[in-house]
């Protein structure tokens, strides 16, 4: 049967709650010789969900379970993403709840319900919103072995995903010798294939082309690989800039656009690369930064020796070397203003703040600070309001790179609900700063998208490089799919050289996301994405052109992470100088296909599952190249699969099944 028609069939909208339905006692009982269990009498800690806890029978002490206006005395109160098993064991014969997004989250939330019968979609809702009325679910339960009650977050927030199975009820045969139980989910923990390592012959990485402002300082580690160590020559610099041990270094005396030609040589062999530079007011990130960011690691347990190693192990590890070259202190760092007013680094936990820039920029790598437009930062630290002028003076005084400057406190400057002339004012007051300065600051706004960010935070008021499009990302699915798979048509044109959309950094290997996503005490742990989550997250964010911020604990890096993060093919997608967001082409139910163009005429394509089980597409190429604009004559491409590197037998287009939350990242041309 059609999808559709099974929606149809098994979500029937109501004006009112059944009578009675909501007030039942929370216990087995029956009703018209027909017996059911309580979800809510189940034992629903083993409830597998993002934070908190789920909830039996009511929000809070004074909130009960509320979808819309309807108030409902039993169920079960969870969190996006959620997932409870139940045993069954063909015992029962059908289940029943009301679903929604609880009231508690506000107009915000936006989720999505599955029932999964023996690892298959029985029932499926569309996206529910805060504030609407609630869907009365009815699915069949006959000879069903185990059901899956999973609540994924669907909207472009994160934090208020509250959902709601209501009046839930588990429906038995009569006599029935088995119970359902509740029972513990184990997500799928399987590593998907993804090539390893590089030749020993020299290749270059990462961007290809760079920007600077005549007369500000420059500097540019050359991403290359090679064993021995190859060794660099390089060609056509602009005056000011030197090579000095594979980092060029200096001030570009002169506008201009400079064709460099890189060559790499060791004992295995010889290879070249062409690096444009362009030299002119406000170029920076020509293509989406690269780097590391203490947050999602360490939160404001940070400290110089801690950076340092971050620093030391982005070389050591090898990720240096695939172009990632920032190395960014975030949240915790700033102390008290010194008798001047100036803002001074945390004496504790930073005794040399200017040191240590130095030692950063001494091996080649660029430094990363953060700040906020208000009195505070969101950890309580020192912000920048009244003192903006004199915070980035000392910034550059200190060899600054990069400055995150984040909303925060500044919430409590202006009125509620700010006028989008409001929300702009203290970015464009930082803006206007960093552009008279005398050195090149990397401007990255973050303010969550308020007043659709990406329409503005780039233009000629604020000249902002990347900017926050959604809230902050955790280690969740949901949280995955609300900052990734929303950013599509909505912030796609305002991708492009020089101005990047920002989903947030990226949530893999080990990262600390004690009390929510807060980030304290700094105990890093594996990320709650399963390995094929997070390949799926690092594919999705090359594809959306966005920053590439490493936030795991560098010093703890596992050879699945280092791969993930160091697979060039999938680093140059991002990293293509074309600068074009993918954008989303074909939906064929919970599969989503996403295609950009590429510099060199190809295009890459990635598709991926989003739902709970496996699922299966066909595609052909030349009907996506058809729908983002290029001419690819069908049968006659070529295709790559970017994450085991190796070509595919398909040219026309091709049959993929893929794993729950699995995708594949292609390359055709």
């Amino acid at each position: 049967m059609p999808r559709v028609d099974l929606q149809r069939r098994q979500f029937v909208r109501s004006a009112a709650v059944v009578a009675g339905s909501a007030l039942l006692p929370d216990r087995p009982a029956r009703t018209r010789n027909r017996q059911f269990i309580a979800l809510s009498s189940l034992d629903i800690r083993l409830t597998r969900q993002g934070w908190e806890k789920p909830q039996r029978n009511r929000r809070s002490a004074v909130q009960p379970l509320t979808i819309g206006s309807r108030k409902f005395k039993s169920g079960v109160g969870v969190v996006a993403d959620s997932v409870l098993r139940v045993r069954l064991d063909g015992a029962a014969t059908a289940f029943t709840a009301w679903v929604g997004a609880d009231v508690a989250g506000g107009p915000s939330a936006c989720v999505r319900f599955y029932v999964i019968t023996d690892g298959r979609i029985a029932a499926r809702t569309k996206p529910m919103h805060g504030g609407k009325p609630p869907l009365r679910l009815r699915v069949d339960l006959t000879n069903v072995r185990e059901m899956l009650l999973v609540v994924e977050a669907a909207g472009y927030r994160t934090w208020s995903n509250l959902a709601d199975w209501a009046a839930a009820r588990i429906w038995l045969q009569a006599n029935a010798p088995f119970k359902p139980v509740s029972a513990p989910y184990f997500p799928d923990l399987s590593k998907p294939q993804i090539a390893v390592g590089d030749g020993p012959q020299p290749q270059f990485h990462g961007p290809s082309v760079v920007g600077t402002t005549p007369g500000r300082d420059f500097i540019f580690r050359i991403p290359v690989t090679g064993t021995p160590a190859a060794r660099i020559h390089a060609v056509g610099l602009p005056a000011g800039i030197v090579l000095e041990g594979g980092v060029l270094r200096g001030s570009a005396q002169m506008a201009g656009i400079y064709k460099v030609q890189l060559i790499a040589e060791n004992d295995c062999g010889k290879s070249g690369r062409s690096l444009t530079i362009v030299v002119g007011n406000r170029k920076l990130s020509q293509t989406p930064q690269m780097g590391w960011s203490s947050w999602n690691a360490f939160g404001a347990n940070i400290s110089q020796a801690k950076i340092k190693s971050a620093a030391d192990a982005l070389i050591n590890s090898g990720l240096a070397d695939k172009g990632y070259s920032f190395i960014n202190i975030d949240d915790g760092w700033s102390g008290p203003r010194d008798a001047a007013g100036r803002i001074t680094a945390d004496k504790s936990k930073f005794p040399n703040i200017k040191e240590l820039i130095g030692y950063i920029h001494s091996r080649g790598l660029k430094f990363g600070i953060y700040s906020s437009p208000g009195p505070t930062t969101c950890g309580g630290y020192t912000g920048s309001y009244g003192h903006e002028v004199s915070d980035l003076t000392t910034f550059c005084q200190w060899g600054v790179d990069f400055l995150k400057y984040d909303w925060c406190s500044y919430g409590s400057v202006v009125p509620p609900n700010p006028t989008l002339g409001e929300l702009i004012e203290p970015y464009a007051v930082m803006g206007q700063a960093i552009g008279l300065a005398q050195r090149d600051i990397v401007f990255s706004l973050c303010q969550y998208g308020m007043g659709k960010s990406w329409q503005w935070a780039g233009g000629p008021e604020v000249h902002g490089n990347q900017w926050r499009i959604s809230d902050d990302l955790i280690d969740f699915w949901g949280s995955v799919c609300s900052n990734g798979f929303n950013c599509d048509s909505r912030t796609a044109a305002a991708a492009g050289p020089g101005h990047w959309n920002d989903p947030d950094m990226l949530v893999v290997g080990m990262v600390d996301f004690t009390n929510a996503g807060l980030g304290f005490p700094g105990k890093p742990s594996p990320s709650r994405l399963t390995p094929i989550e997070q390949q799926t997250h690092v594919g999705l964010w090359a594809l959306l052109a966005a920053p590439l911020i490493i936030g795991c604990d560098l010093t703890k890096l596992d050879p699945f992470t280092f791969n993930l993060l160091s697979n060039t093919e999938v680093i140059a997608v991002d990293q293509d100088k074309l600068g074009r967001q993918a954008r989303r082409v074909m939906q064929f139910g919970d599969m989503q296909l996403w295609a950009r163009p590429l510099c060199d005429g190809t295009m890459a394509v990635g598709v991926f599952n989003l739902s709970p089980v496996k699922a299966s597409c066909a595609v052909e190429w030349a009907q996506v190249a058809s729908l983002i604009g290029m001419p690819i004559r069908q049968g006659r491409s070529t295709v790559r699969d970017l994450w085991q590197r190796r070509n595919l037998s398909a040219c026309g287009g091709m049959s993929l099944r893929l794993p729950s939350h699995g995708s594949i990242l292609l390359k055709i041309g």
